[in-house]
């Protein structure tokens, strides 16, 4: 199962994928000493689709996704967004 995984404080958009695909699940982790707000989503070329996750976290605080499955047309990226030093990882089928 492929994954888009790393650290960011700014913002990481994986390269589209040419067939539909299901995101599986994804984990959050604020790597910081304070607050940051975390946001994912489905992009097309430069635009948010739609928000998949925008929440604040605290100091250390982790997230999981406890969702159902994801569809992902084809062509269309994920964007993760954090205001501060965040890790990710996000499961692809």
């Amino acid at each position: 199962m492929p994954v888009f995984f790393g650290v960011t404080a700014t913002s990481e958009t994986n390269n589209p994928i040419n067939i539909p695909h299901m995101i599986k699940s994804f984990s959050l982790a604020n790597k910081t000493g304070g607050g940051i707000t975390v946001s994912i989503g489905v992009v097309f070329g430069s635009s948010v689709t739609y928000w998949l996750y925008n929440k604040a976290l605290a100091a250390g605080e982790n997230y999981v996704w406890p969702g159902e499955e994801i569809l992902v047309e084809s062509n269309y990226s994920i964007f993760v967004s954090a205001s501060g030093a965040c890790d990710y990882y996000i499961s692809i089928e």
